[in-house]
Protein backbone atom coordinates (compact mmCIF):
# COMPACT_ATOMS: atom_id res chain seq x y z
CA UNK A 1 0.00 0.00 0.00
CA UNK A 2 1.64 3.48 -1.25
CA UNK A 3 0.51 6.20 1.51
CA UNK A 4 1.43 9.94 -0.61
CA UNK A 5 3.71 12.48 2.26
CA UNK A 6 2.50 15.66 2.63
CA UNK A 7 4.42 18.23 0.41
CA UNK A 8 6.62 20.41 1.99
CA UNK A 9 10.56 22.44 1.02
CA UNK A 10 13.37 22.43 3.43
CA UNK A 11 14.77 25.82 3.76
CA UNK A 12 17.36 25.41 6.25
CA UNK A 13 18.66 22.15 7.93
CA UNK A 14 20.21 23.34 11.63
CA UNK A 15 21.63 19.97 12.40
CA UNK A 16 21.59 15.71 11.88
CA UNK A 17 17.29 15.44 11.77
CA UNK A 18 16.48 19.10 12.34
CA UNK A 19 15.14 21.48 9.38
CA UNK A 20 13.12 24.30 9.11
CA UNK A 21 10.25 23.65 6.49
CA UNK A 22 7.84 25.26 4.36
CA UNK A 23 4.35 23.69 3.83
CA UNK A 24 1.85 25.27 1.67
CA UNK A 25 -1.73 24.94 2.27
CA UNK A 26 -2.84 22.05 3.69
CA UNK A 27 -6.78 20.54 4.81
CA UNK A 28 -7.06 18.50 7.92
CA UNK A 29 -9.65 16.76 8.98
CA UNK A 30 -9.25 16.70 12.67
CA UNK A 31 -11.05 15.07 16.27
CA UNK A 32 -10.64 15.07 19.34
CA UNK A 33 -10.82 11.68 21.89
CA UNK A 34 -8.74 10.26 24.83
CA UNK A 35 -6.84 7.93 23.26
CA UNK A 36 -4.69 7.77 19.96
CA UNK A 37 -6.71 4.52 19.13
CA UNK A 38 -9.95 6.01 18.98
CA UNK A 39 -8.83 8.88 17.38
CA UNK A 40 -7.09 7.09 14.54
CA UNK A 41 -10.32 4.85 13.70
CA UNK A 42 -12.79 7.85 14.20
CA UNK A 43 -10.51 9.35 11.44
CA UNK A 44 -9.87 6.25 9.32
CA UNK A 45 -13.35 5.63 9.05
CA UNK A 46 -13.81 9.23 6.89
CA UNK A 47 -10.95 8.44 4.51
CA UNK A 48 -12.58 4.68 3.70
CA UNK A 49 -15.71 6.29 3.29
CA UNK A 50 -17.37 7.30 6.27
CA UNK A 51 -18.28 11.03 4.55
CA UNK A 52 -21.66 12.70 2.91
CA UNK A 53 -20.36 11.19 -0.86
CA UNK A 54 -19.39 7.64 0.68
CA UNK A 55 -16.14 7.94 -1.52
CA UNK A 56 -13.02 6.43 -0.48
CA UNK A 57 -9.72 9.23 0.25
CA UNK A 58 -6.22 8.25 0.00
CA UNK A 59 -4.09 8.64 3.20
CA UNK A 60 -1.43 11.15 2.93
CA UNK A 61 0.98 11.09 6.13
CA UNK A 62 2.04 12.93 8.21
CA UNK A 63 -0.89 11.81 11.05
CA UNK A 64 -0.48 15.12 13.10
CA UNK A 65 -1.22 14.41 17.41
CA UNK A 66 -1.45 17.43 20.00
CA UNK A 67 -1.41 16.05 23.36
CA UNK A 68 -4.09 18.08 26.09
CA UNK A 69 -4.35 17.17 29.50
CA UNK A 70 -7.70 15.69 28.71
CA UNK A 71 -6.75 13.62 25.77
CA UNK A 72 -5.31 14.48 22.37
CA UNK A 73 -6.00 15.70 19.14
CA UNK A 74 -5.64 13.78 15.77
CA UNK A 75 -5.26 14.92 12.23
CA UNK A 76 -5.01 13.68 9.14
CA UNK A 77 -3.53 15.89 6.04
CA UNK A 78 -6.58 15.53 3.15
CA UNK A 79 -4.59 14.80 -0.50
CA UNK A 80 -3.87 17.83 -2.51
CA UNK A 81 -7.25 19.51 -4.24
CA UNK A 82 -9.69 18.99 -1.07
CA UNK A 83 -9.95 21.47 1.39
CA UNK A 84 -12.63 22.54 3.52
CA UNK A 85 -15.27 24.11 1.13
CA UNK A 86 -14.84 20.91 -1.03
CA UNK A 87 -14.22 17.94 0.66
CA UNK A 88 -16.77 15.75 1.43
CA UNK A 89 -18.39 16.51 5.02
CA UNK A 90 -18.27 14.25 7.92
CA UNK A 91 -20.82 11.65 8.70
CA UNK A 92 -19.39 11.59 12.35
CA UNK A 93 -19.96 14.80 14.35
CA UNK A 94 -16.77 14.57 15.69
CA UNK A 95 -14.95 15.08 13.33
CA UNK A 96 -13.89 18.78 11.87
CA UNK A 97 -12.36 19.85 8.37
CA UNK A 98 -9.69 22.78 8.51
CA UNK A 99 -7.58 25.06 6.41
CA UNK A 100 -4.17 25.63 7.38
CA UNK A 101 -2.27 28.52 5.53
CA UNK A 102 0.75 28.53 3.97
CA UNK A 103 3.52 27.80 7.12
CA UNK A 104 7.17 27.06 8.63
CA UNK A 105 7.49 24.79 10.48
CA UNK A 106 10.72 23.37 12.38
CA UNK A 107 10.93 19.36 12.79
CA UNK A 108 13.11 16.39 15.00
CA UNK A 109 13.49 13.47 12.95
CA UNK A 110 14.05 9.99 15.17
CA UNK A 111 13.48 6.36 14.78
CA UNK A 112 11.47 3.71 17.52
CA UNK A 113 8.12 4.34 18.94
CA UNK A 114 6.76 7.52 19.89
CA UNK A 115 5.24 7.95 23.45
CA UNK A 116 5.09 10.97 25.87
CA UNK A 117 8.26 10.78 27.20
CA UNK A 118 10.18 10.64 23.73
CA UNK A 119 7.66 13.65 23.01
CA UNK A 120 8.76 15.71 25.65
CA UNK A 121 12.30 14.49 25.27
CA UNK A 122 12.62 15.32 21.42
CA UNK A 123 10.15 18.68 22.15
CA UNK A 124 12.90 19.77 24.61
CA UNK A 125 15.81 19.41 22.65
CA UNK A 126 13.96 21.05 19.41
CA UNK A 127 13.04 24.23 21.48
CA UNK A 128 16.68 23.91 22.45
CA UNK A 129 18.22 24.45 19.46
CA UNK A 130 15.68 27.01 18.09
CA UNK A 131 16.38 28.91 21.32
CA UNK A 132 20.31 28.91 19.73
CA UNK A 133 19.31 29.99 16.53
CA UNK A 134 17.45 32.60 17.73
CA UNK A 135 13.89 31.27 15.87
CA UNK A 136 10.79 32.60 17.25
CA UNK A 137 7.98 30.02 17.90
CA UNK A 138 4.35 30.28 17.03
CA UNK A 139 2.47 27.86 19.34
CA UNK A 140 3.24 24.37 21.32
CA UNK A 141 4.73 21.25 19.71
CA UNK A 142 3.09 18.41 17.96
CA UNK A 143 3.99 14.88 16.89
CA UNK A 144 4.04 13.65 13.42
CA UNK A 145 4.16 10.08 12.42
CA UNK A 146 4.77 8.32 9.07
CA UNK A 147 4.18 4.49 9.97
CA UNK A 148 1.66 2.14 10.05
CA UNK A 149 1.74 0.25 13.52
CA UNK A 150 3.52 -2.85 12.15
CA UNK A 151 6.46 -0.89 11.25
CA UNK A 152 9.65 -2.09 13.66
CA UNK A 153 10.34 0.68 15.62
CA UNK A 154 14.42 0.82 14.16
CA UNK A 155 12.69 1.86 11.40
CA UNK A 156 10.20 4.04 11.85
CA UNK A 157 9.81 7.68 10.86
CA UNK A 158 8.43 10.31 14.01
CA UNK A 159 8.78 14.14 14.18
CA UNK A 160 8.20 16.16 16.91
CA UNK A 161 7.51 19.78 14.96
CA UNK A 162 6.45 23.14 16.10
CA UNK A 163 5.64 26.23 13.93
CA UNK A 164 8.39 29.09 13.64
CA UNK A 165 8.35 32.70 12.43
Amino acid sequence: MSVKKAEYTVLRVLGEGVEIRQYPKQTLISTDAKDKDTAFSILANYIFGGNSEGIRISMTTPVTTVLSDNGLQMSFVLPLGYYADNAPNPRDERITIRDLDPRKIATTRFSGYLNKEKYVQKKHELTEILKLESIAVKGDAFMMQYDPPWVIPMLRHNEVAIEVE
